[in-house]
Parts: C-alpha cells; structure tokens; sequence
C-alpha cells in the first residue's frame, strides 16, 4: 500500500487527506529561510512537528508545534534575535474533490496561536485559507498549483507555487517548487 501523501516539506500541502482513522506524524529535519526586503534580512531556523489525523477519507485535523526556533533580523540600523519554542496551530483540511482519479483539490484552513517566543512581539493568532490543486500521472510525475492567503492583525498576505513531483527510483522521489509571495507595502 502507498503511504500518506505527506504535507512536509515544500511551501504547499498535499492535495490528498489522510483515510479515517489514521495518524501520522511528520518531522522536520531542520527547516531554514532566509529574506531580503527592503534592506532588512531574516533568518530563521526551525525543528517543526506536524499531527495528521484522518477523522473522515475527506476530513483531517492536524496540529503544528514547532518544537524549537532560531530567528534573527537585522539591516535598517536595527538588529534582533528570538529563539526558543515557536507558535502552535491547529488546522482542518477537506478533500474537495471524491477520488475521481484525475485531479484532486483540498482545502486546508489554519489558526495560528501565539504561544512560542515571538520576534515580532505579536500577541495576535494568524489565520490561513490555502487550496492545493494537485494530478498524478502514471510514470511517477505529479504536478501541482497551491495558493494561500494569510491574515494578522487584518493585514493580507497572499502565497502562490508550484510543483512538479518525478520518481527517482523505486522508494525514492524529487521535486521542484517555485514560490511567490507579493512584497507587501510599506
């Protein structure tokens, strides 16, 4: 039987659930981004858990701990740094689409909570809407199209990617991920 088609790592989420009554948990390594806007440099470090479990074939719940952070600004003339355990989420992701075998798009929303030690000092959860538009093909390939939008403190930012997944070897895939995030203003 083929395992769950997971969510880690990339920037989008599988377009697939996991069956009812299943679980599987999901571990980074070590996850590491680095920013240039503006003139102002983030980098940021971090060691994230994901809980996925099934209640229904098209319903799951998941809940995201990232258990350690490291993040750190600095350009402008200011310079900042947090490290610590980052902020929890909670989630629900739908399966819009019945298994039809040709296309499969699914819903996932997020709420973010602001338990971790914060470099932006916000107290105020984040909520998420992202949709995964995703197809298999019979050599192995995978193509996907993702789009997010993220709201805190009633401010928008919009996420846009996508993939293209290919079999290496028997046990063994790659992928290739582009990403888009509009500057914000400012």
């Amino acid at each position: 039987a083929d395992g769950p088609a997971f969510d880690r790592p990339g920037i989008a989420f599988a377009p697939a659930t996991m069956p009812a009554g299943s679980f599987t948990w999901e571990q980074d390594l070590v996850d590491y981004t680095r920013d240039t806007t503006r003139g102002v440099t983030t980098t940021a470090w971090s060691f994230d858990t994901r809980l996925r479990y099934g209640l229904t074939d098209r319903l799951e719940l998941q809940l995201e701990a990232p258990v350690w952070t490291d993040t750190r600004t600095q350009g402008r003339g200011t310079r900042s740094s947090a490290d610590g355990f980052g902020d929890l989420s909670v989630a629900a992701k739908f399966d819009v689409l019945p298994d039809d075998g040709s296309w499969d798009l699914a819903l996932l929303g997020v709420i973010e909570f602001p338990t971790g030690d914060s470099l932006d000092g916000s107290d105020d959860e984040q909520y998420s809407l992202g949709a995964t538009l995703g197809t298999s093909y019979d050599d192995g390939q995978t193509l996907a199209f993702y789009a997010n939008v993220d709201r805190l403190r009633g401010d928008y930012t919009w996420t846009l990617s996508s993939s293209w997944g290919f079999d290496l070897a028997e046990s063994l895939a790659g992928y290739v991920e582009a990403g888009y995030v509009p500057a914000s203003g400012g």
